[in-house]
């Protein structure tokens, strides 16, 4: 009894002399506590594995992306037999189309361009093109330049994006000395193209070097007689200034073809080579949307209306009946495709499908 006695009494002194029963509720309380100890240590080791996730993975998962603020560099390579031709997009223009075609009412002319979902301001590219014939860079026609607005023009580096660089070109041949065209040959005084022959059509420098001729059009336009003469003159000072003549063969299977109209010199360049041929025709077209379907309507600044709307006839018949290719300054870039005839005197532009591969 009294070991019993004893023993009790041990128990009682190990718990501060509290009863069996009380003992047992407090030992329940205790491994209730240890239980909930536990669940709150794996909710807070789960909370920060969530939280280094989080903070490993890019915040953009979660944040709205920044939106574009340009478009890309554009330039397109396309074969012509062994030679090599490379679209060069300087810039777009919103062109007001109603207030410039003429032959049609500002009306008409919206009408045909909502018909095939476009509008006015219309836009319009501003095409180069560069041929790599292996031996030699020859480009044609330059861009607007600084003449037509720094802030537009990505001529230069469109062609550093496609491999070349301007003291590479060996030649720039020009189709006309209308700004847009001669607007990046040079700078500030200085030939861009610090290596390269400039090639000019005799009649196209004979009229816009012409004071006869400058005199005989309105004050507001003589201004275009001077920036032509201020962007060839860094090539006249080098003796680097070359004039042709229509028939001339401006490079190997490369000759220059009058299409004159537009300007009294205007030129087109027929690269033709291995069976293949591509024609370069300048400005035979400006607002495609219209003067496909309507090619005797022209433009303001056709200098002989007759004869630009009588030249683009001619031409859209001889490229639709000859299935070649042309290229053109102002069509939707990269500005490559065939011409098709479709009922009388009306004709579809075909563009080429854009490749990844050059073939």
């Amino acid at each position: 009894m009294h070991r019993a006695a004893g023993t009790g009494n041990s128990c009682f002194a190990e718990h501060g002399g509290r009863s069996p029963d009380l003992i047992i509720s407090l030992d329940f309380k205790r491994a209730d506590s240890m239980r909930n100890l536990t669940v709150n240590r794996r909710q807070v080791l789960l909370a920060a594995t969530l939280a280094s996730v989080a903070a490993a993975q890019p915040a953009r998962l979660w944040a709205a992306a920044p939106k574009a603020g340009q478009q890309a560099l554009a330039y397109y390579v396309t074969p012509v037999g062994d030679y090599q031709v490379t679209a060069l997009l300087d810039r777009t223009m919103a062109m007001p189309s109603d207030q410039l075609l003429a032959g049609a009412s500002p009306e008409q002319i919206r009408a045909w361009l909502a018909a095939r979902a476009r509008s006015v301001p219309t836009p319009t590219s501003l095409n180069s093109f560069l041929i790599n014939t292996g031996s030699e860079l020859l480009l044609v026609d330059s861009g607007g330049g600084e003449l037509m607005g720094a802030g537009g023009a990505s001529l230069q580096p469109t062609l550093q994006r496609a491999g070349y660089q301007n003291a590479q070109i060996d030649k720039v041949l020009l189709t006309h000395l209308h700004v847009d065209h001669i607007g990046g040959i040079s700078q500030d005084g200085k030939a861009r193209f610090e290596n390269a022959e400039l090639w000019v059509p005799q009649v196209e420098l004979d009229y816009w070097l012409s004071d006869a001729e400058r005199d005989k059009v309105p004050e507001a336009q003589r201004d275009a007689f001077e920036r032509a003469r201020t962007a060839i003159a860094p090539y006249q000072e080098a003796k680097r200034l070359r004039a042709f003549q229509w028939g001339d063969e401006v490079a190997p299977g490369v000759r220059a073809v009058d299409l004159s109209g537009h300007t009294p010199g205007h030129t087109g360049f027929d690269v033709q080579r291995n069976g293949e041929r591509l024609l370069i025709w300048g400005d035979v077209v400006h607002v495609q949307d219209v003067q496909f379907d309507h090619p005797d309507i022209t433009i303001a600044f056709d200098i002989d209306q007759a004869a630009a709307k009588s030249r683009r006839l001619a031409t859209f018949k001889d490229a639709a009946s000859g299935g070649y290719r042309v290229a053109g300054m102002h069509m939707a870039f990269p500005g490559i495709g065939h011409v098709r005839a479709k009922g009388q005197d009306a004709y579809e532009w075909l563009p080429e499908s854009f490749s990844a591969q050059i073939n």
